[in-house]
C-alpha cells in the first residue's frame, strides 16, 4: 500500500504528464500542418512567368499602335477633341481633312489657348472614301467638318484601307457628333445602300 504522500506525488506526476501530453499533441498538430515548399513556390512562379511571356506580344500590340491602327486612333481622337472643345468653349470647331497631304487637323482651338490636335494618315493607308454632308470630298484640297457647341456636327464618313487589305471606316453621327469605327460588315452594308 502506498503512503498518502507518495499517492499525492504520484497523482501530481500523472497530472503533469497528462498536461504535458496535451501540450505535445497540440504542438505536433501545429508542426504537422503543411507549408509550401520552395519547389512548389518556384513552380508557381514559373507558370506565372510562362503566362506573362505569352501575353507580352498582345499587350505590346495593344499599347504600341502603328500604321493602320494608329491612323484610325488618331483620327478618332481628333474628332473627339473637336466635339469636346466645341461644347466646352461654346463655339464651333472645325476639323480639316486634307486628303492630298494625308492630314486631319483641328482648327480654331489655338486662339483660346486650346490644345491643338492633328492626325497624319500613314503612307501604307489608302483613303477610299471621304464624304462630308453626303458630298464626295476625296479629290478636294480641304474638306471641313464642323462641330457645333450644341453637340451636333456635319455628317462625315471616312473609309480607310490598310496595305494588308483590311478596311475600317469612321462615321460621325450628326445628332451627337460622336465618331464611331465601322467594321467590315457595316462597310458592306454601307456599300450596298443598307445604311
Amino acid at each position: 500500500m502506498k503512503s498518502p504522500i507518495v499517492n499525492l506525488q504520484w497523482n501530481r506526476w500523472k497530472g503533469w504528464c497528462s498536461n504535458r501530453r496535451a501540450i505535445d499533441i497540440r504542438q505536433s498538430t501545429i508542426d504537422n500542418r503543411r507549408a509550401f515548399t520552395l519547389i512548389e513556390i518556384m513552380v508557381v512562379v514559373a507558370i506565372i512567368g510562362v503566362i506573362a511571356a505569352a501575353g507580352v506580344p498582345t499587350l505590346f500590340k495593344m499599347l504600341h499602335k502603328e500604321g493602320f491602327r494608329k491612323t484610325l486612333s488618331d483620327v478618332l481622337e481628333v474628332c473627339q477633341a473637336a466635339r469636346s472643345q466645341a461644347i466646352i468653349e461654346g463655339r464651333t470647331m472645325v476639323v480639316e481633312f486634307r486628303p492630298h497631304d494625308r492630314t486631319c487637323v483641328l482648327t480654331g482651338a489655338g486662339d483660346t489657348g486650346g490644345v491643338s490636335h492633328s492626325a497624319h494618315i500613314d503612307g501604307s493607308v489608302v483613303i477610299q472614301m471621304l464624304d462630308v454632308n453626303l458630298n464626295d470630298c476625296l479629290n478636294e484640297d480641304v474638306a471641313r467638318v464642323r462641330f457645333r457647341p450644341n453637340g451636333t456636327s456635319d455628317e462625315m464618313t471616312l473609309i480607310l484601307q490598310s496595305d494588308k487589305g483590311e478596311q475600317r471606316g469612321i462615321r460621325l453621327e450628326i445628332t451627337t457628333a460622336i465618331a464611331s469605327v465601322l467594321n467590315e460588315r457595316e462597310l458592306q452594308d454601307l456599300r450596298s445602300g443598307k445604311r
